[in-house]
């Protein structure tokens, strides 16, 4: 129900949700959201809990995380490329202005390196 209005705009729309806390501002969406057992036994619980919602023309950027991520596609697909932590250095980020302002988006086009 809470992803129908968003689904339903035209093909050429493009939304993206990032990196907010949507289950504090809703948390009725947060019983939905079930962590794996084994997550839980391997790495605890999550120490926060963000949602990402993109509507079919959304690409996120090369980035890394320095947190643990669970990725839950809950319709279409998402192409999702990982690389080793020790391969961080090879993002080139750096801190300027804009979106590299995070400290975590990278430059580096994996589309045409994959």
């Amino acid at each position: 129900e809470y992803l129908a209005p968003s689904c339903a705009g035209a093909a050429s729309q493009t939304a993206y949700l990032a990196q907010h806390e949507l289950f504090e501002q809703c948390p009725v969406l947060r019983a939905d959201i079930a962590v794996p057992q084994t997550w839980q036994e391997v790495l605890g619980a999550p120490s926060r809990c963000n949602a990402w919602v993109g509507t079919s023309r959304t690409l996120t950027p090369c980035h890394w995380d320095s947190y643990d991520n669970f990725l839950a596609q809950v319709h279409g697909f998402k192409r999702v490329v990982l690389l080793s932590p020790n391969q961080r250095t090879k993002l080139h980020v750096k801190v300027d202005a804009g979106t590299a302002s995070q400290g975590n988006i990278s430059p580096v086009n994996v589309e045409e390196r994959a």
